[in-house]
C-alpha cells in the first residue's frame, strides 16, 4: 500500500509528480521528449527537450494556485503578446487536443494539477542581478505589457 500524498517527504512527492509529468506529455506531438527537473517554487518545472534539440517547459500548476479559466486567459494574452508585439514571451503549446491547459491527474496524487507546455526562452534570471540597465529595461517592457493589456480584449 501506498503512503498517502500528504505524508510524503519532498523528494517522494516530487516522484510521484513525475509520474504525473510524463503522463502529460504524452499528450502533446513531441519526438521523444526528455523531462529534466527545472525548479519548483509555486510551480513544477520542467525543462523539456525533444530529440531535435527542440526545447520546452512543462509547467505543473499547483492545486489552488490559479484556476482553469485564469490559465487559459494566460494561454491566450501570451499568444497575442506574440502576434502584437516583439515582446519575448514564452507562447503556450497546445495539446494533440487543441487544449492549452490540461488537467492531468493521477490516483496516486490527491488533486489534478493544470498542465501547460510552454517555448523555451532562453536568458538568464535577473533578480539576482539588478543594476540601472536592467532596472531601466524592466520598466521598459512593463509599460509595453500595460500598453497592450490596456487595449487587449480576450
Amino acid at each position: 500500500m501506498q503512503k498517502p500524498f500528504t505524508a510524503l517527504t519532498n523528494p517522494g512527492k516530487l516522484r510521484r509528480l513525475r509520474e504525473l509529468a510524463e503522463l502529460a506529455i504524452t499528450r502533446y506531438d513531441l519526438d521523444q521528449p526528455e523531462l529534466t527537473y527545472h525548479c519548483f517554487e509555486t510551480n513544477l518545472l520542467y525543462k523539456v527537450t525533444t530529440k531535435s534539440g527542440q526545447c520546452f517547459i512543462l509547467r505543473l500548476a499547483s492545486p489552488g494556485w490559479r484556476t482553469l479559466e485564469d490559465l487559459q486567459a494566460e494561454a491566450l494574452w501570451l499568444h497575442a503578446l506574440h502576434v502584437d508585439t516583439g515582446i519575448s514571451a514564452p507562447r503556450i503549446i497546445p495539446a494533440r487536443s487543441g487544449e492549452y491547459v490540461l488537467p492531468t491527474r493521477i490516483p496516486s496524487v490527491p488533486d489534478p494539477w493544470n498542465v501547460s507546455l510552454m517555448t523555451w526562452v532562453p536568458g538568464q534570471l535577473l533578480g539576482k542581478h539588478l543594476n540601472e540597465t536592467n532596472l531601466e529595461k524592466m520598466g521598459a517592457l512593463f509599460a509595453q505589457l500595460h500598453q497592450h493589456s490596456g487595449s487587449w480584449t480576450p
